[in-house]
């Protein structure tokens, strides 16, 4: 089972980088617990939003865009210290919170990276941010337990599936038109 963290629900960290919304929190824990009596399993989405170019209103509100210069692209801070310092400190908290639930398998960083603006332009560098993320979980916190993934729509895959941050990437098709 996949749940997404989205801003309006389960998004901790969207009005202020590095503060934790508690109260968007508690949601997430009840979510698990339910998991947990069923017996299910849990894809943590952690990020949901940021860069994706079909709903632009919600980078207007996310905190990451003060990392932005004039011209950049959300895809740009894959290359900026500050915002990845600021993610992984993200990710370290998101970590030491859920990763020892029962029920929590894999952390998804980033959802339909396709989506991404300036994706096309910056696919080296999102490959080199998953290896980054992939070393922060497997060296500095020490899991070798739980599996990191994107996930991607149809189109040119190659940054998820040829990375080697990557444990797996799910793919998402969103029509009725599947052809191989």
């Amino acid at each position: 089972f996949r749940i997404v963290m989205a801003p309006w629900s389960t998004g901790i960290e969207w009005k202020t980088v590095g503060v934790y919304d508690q109260e968007k929190a508690a949601p997430l824990d009840s979510m698990l617990r339910i998991a947990e009596a069923r017996g299910m399993h849990i894809q943590l989405a952690i990020d949901v939003s940021l860069g994706f170019d079909g709903i632009k209103s919600w980078d207007a509100e996310h905190p990451y865009t003060q990392f932005l210069k004039p011209g950049q692209t959300v895809s740009d801070l894959l290359k900026d210290s500050a915002a990845i310092a600021a993610f992984s400190e993200y990710f370290r908290y998101v970590h030491a919170r859920w990763i020892n639930d029962p029920t929590v398998v894999n952390i998804e960083m980033m959802c339909e990276i396709f989506h991404w603006e300036g994706y096309e332009d910056h696919r080296k560098d999102f490959d080199d941010f998953f290896v980054m993320m992939h070393k922060l979980l497997r060296n500095d916190l020490g899991d070798s337990l739980h599996l990191l993934s994107c996930s991607q729509i149809e189109g040119n895959l190659i940054t998820g599936f040829r990375s080697d941050g990557m444990d797996y990437v799910d793919l998402h098709h969103y029509s009725n038109n599947y052809s191989t």
